[in-house]
């Protein structure tokens, strides 16, 4: 039996945690994704990525929304996101995961993807430290450099 999250993604290369949200926190969880998703396609939460742009700015030109965005802004006023994200079960995963310590984590980006409403709709496949244009060997070479540690800059 693996020792901790870490080997099962090493050995695996993915790992399920079970009840890493606990039952009532989902139903919290779920309730103030609702409310976020509605506020954001009615147009009382401005923070949204909009279908036809995957990338900002993103505008008003396109009603129709894939994402909502700075879920944990007081603005929005969903505190259950807050809760589980530091949550200590969600630490203690992030830590085994990164193998770190608290102080080392700089957890940031906790965005939604929600399903847009148009069916003509769909994100390009991007990486951020890997090309578009990569070929096959560029991208194991990128998979084998992460693997040990060590990240990659691109000059694009």
């Amino acid at each position: 039996m693996p020792s901790s999250y870490k080997q099962l993604y090493d050995e695996q290369g993915f790992v399920i945690i079970p009840s890493l949200i606990p039952a009532d926190s989902f139903r919290d969880l779920t309730a103030a994704a609702e409310r976020a998703i509605d506020r954001t396609r009615s147009g009382t939460w401005s923070q949204r990525r909009t279908v036809g742009r995957q990338f900002p700015p993103f505008d008003d030109d396109h009603p129709d929304s894939w994402g909502v965005q700075h879920i944990m802004h007081p603005d929005l006023a969903e505190p259950s996101f807050a809760q589980w994200y530091t949550s200590d079960s969600l630490i203690a995963v992030a830590k085994d995961l990164l193998v770190c310590e608290e102080e080392e984590l700089q957890m940031e980006l906790f965005n939604m993807l929600i399903n847009p409403l148009s069916h003509e709709f769909a994100l390009r496949w991007h990486r951020d430290d890997i090309r578009e244009s990569a070929n096959e060997t560029e991208e194991r070479d990128a998979l084998s450099m992460w693997q040990h540690g060590v990240g990659l800059i691109r000059d694009e």
